[in-house]
């Protein structure tokens, strides 16, 4: 990952360091914002929920120097809540980056990076042992292939696909398995009681799939963005020791994660 972060720095440095001074082949940036609205299903190893139209922003930014473009998007860490009577509740984050290289004009390759951020919150009775709280971070190597299509004076028909076939990440998990509470006192009331908590870390493997389609129709300085996305993401358990595949069975191999939806988006990106 380090890697990967330092040569997209060099990448960005060589694209300042060359255009210095030159007015021939200027740098094309653009900063944006999407609401992408997320419908489909959130899966867990012991239940699945539907989510309807649930508005998700994204924050994106480009910038473009002749073939090679650098290009980063990002959820800010925003919270929604789904289950019965929106008892459950999800903080995601999202990180994308990748360096591209435009083939031809119109098609291009790119590799980069997904990073997720994630806390859950299972209210009591969800599990088995008491209320719960998951928190994760996933990250891989994220493979990206386009192209752009001009479909009129003004428009461009724009094409990706991503993948990220190995993904790598740690979920911890803090859970409440009862209270210890005074014998003297009064004992209708749990604000002198201490809460009991277990807490427990297991390595997930994940892989993700993201596809897209959008018009972006230029208006002054700025393109209006109309299309609609595709992700489907799924995160296993991994046993990564003989101690731990006997201490947690059930975990190895099962399934932690799996989400997948549909984005209709609107949005607007401004170039300068």
């Amino acid at each position: 990952m380090v890697c990967l972060f330092r040569a997209i720095v060099r990448v960005a440095v060589v694209i300042v360091v060359t255009t210095t001074g030159v007015q021939a082949d200027p740098i094309h940036s653009s900063i944006g914002v999407t609401v992408d609205a997320l419908s489909g299903k959130h899966e867990v190893g012991n239940g699945e929920e539907r989510l309807h139209f649930v508005p998700i922003p994204i924050v994106e930014v480009e910038s473009r120097y002749r073939a090679t473009q650098l290009r980063f998007e990002t959820i800010p860490s925003i919270p929604f809540s789904y289950g019965s009577g929106n008892s459950q509740s999800t903080r995601l984050g999202l990180f994308n980056g990748s360096a591209r290289q435009f083939i031809g004009g119109a098609w291009f390759v790119g590799v980069g990076q997904t990073l997720y951020n994630q806390h859950t919150y299972y209210p009591s009775g969800f599990t088995t042992d008491g209320s719960q709280e998951q928190y994760s971070r996933v990250a891989g190597l994220r493979f990206e292939i386009g192209r752009d299509l001009r479909v009129a004076h003004s428009a461009v028909l724009e094409l990706r696909g991503a993948a990220s076939p190995v993904m790598h990440g740690v979920q911890y998990t803090r859970s409440i398995e009862g209270f210890i509470c005074p014998l003297t006192g009064p004992t209708d009331s749990l604000t002198s009681c201490s809460a009991v908590l277990r807490e427990s870390a297991v390595n997930e493997r994940a892989a993700q799939i993201d596809l897209g389609a959008r018009l972006v129709r230029a208006t002054g300085r700025g393109d209006v963005l109309l299309g609609v996305r595709y992700l489907n993401y799924s995160a296993r358990y991994v046993a990564t020791s003989r101690r731990n595949r006997l201490e947690n069975p059930y975990l190895d191999g099962s399934l932690a994660d799996r989400n997948v939806g549909v984005l209709p988006l609107v949005g607007y990106r401004l170039r300068f």
